[in-house]
Order: C-alpha cells, then sequence, then structure tokens
C-alpha cells in the first residue's frame, strides 16, 4: 500500500507531458505483453513494426530518451512479467515515434545449467540505457534488427 502511496505521489507530481509519456508508457507496455501472450509471432512482429512509424527528433533528444527509458522501467513495475523483451520493445517503439536514435539488442548465452537464456536491451551509441545485466557482457547478440524487426 505505501509503495503505491508514493508511486502516486512522485506521479502526481510530474509535469502534464510526463504524465502523459507515463501513461502512453503504461498502456503500450500492457498492449505488448498482452500481445505476446496471445498472438503468434510473426503476428507480433507485425503489429509492433506497424506501431513504429519514425518521428521527428525533439530539440533536446538526449532528454526524451532518458524520459522514455525512466518512464519504461518505472511502468514495468505496474504490468505482470513484464518481460526484457516487452519493455525492450516498449522503448524502441517510443523511441522511435519520437526520433530518438537507439539499437534495439537481442542476445543469448549459455544458462547456469547448461542450457540457453536470451536478453533484450536497448543501446545508444554503444552504451546500454535499458536492460543492463551484470554479465550483458556474456551475451551474444543474435542480429542488429531496425525499427520493426525483432
Amino acid at each position: 500500500m505505501y509503495r503505491i502511496t508514493k508511486q502516486a505521489r512522485k506521479f502526481w507530481c510530474l509535469s502534464l507531458a510526463d504524465k502523459g509519456l507515463a501513461l502512453q508508457t503504461l498502456a503500450l507496455l500492457w498492449a505488448i505483453r498482452l500481445a505476446m501472450w496471445l498472438l503468434p509471432y510473426a503476428t507480433l512482429r507485425r503489429w509492433v513494426g506497424r506501431l513504429q512509424q519514425p518521428g521527428n527528433p525533439p530539440q533536446d533528444v538526449t532528454l526524451m530518451t532518458n524520459k522514455i527509458v525512466l518512464a519504461t522501467a518505472s511502468a514495468g513495475r505496474f504490468v505482470p512479467d513484464a518481460t526484457c523483451l516487452a519493455q525492450s520493445l516498449t522503448a524502441q517503439t517510443l523511441l522511435t515515434r519520437r526520433g530518438c536514435p537507439h539499437e534495439f539488442r537481442l542476445g543469448v548465452a549459455r544458462g547456469d545449467n547448461g542450457g540457453i537464456k536470451a536478453h533484450a536491451w536497448i543501446e545508444n551509441n554503444g552504451e546500454v540505457i535499458l536492460g543492463l545485466l551484470p554479465d550483458l557482457a556474456s551475451y551474444t547478440v543474435l542480429a542488429y534488427p531496425q525499427s520493426g524487426q525483432f
């Protein structure tokens, strides 16, 4: 209960534009997460690709990028099973639509029990801005997909 009250207080202190971004991010993350549960991969891929129409860069690209990353990480706390893939697709969609440069990464690594594990993250100029893991260097990037591809 305390956590919700604290989060609500933080939300109400945001500017109107930041509240809008937070709500848009939360709605998009929910939609992507539900789509991951319900849709076949090919359909999900096409749907997310259609959402990612490139926009014009804002005046302060760094500030907008930081706001989107923060909004995505915050929204992830309110969506059940908001996986790294769901959060990365959400951030990728918002960053693309706002004209902010970024790179979507999908990688695999050996798991502790001999299997494989996968992870998705977002980079900007070679720096991880969403989805940083302590062992991220052990992941092999599968591909360097462009917007609308993953």
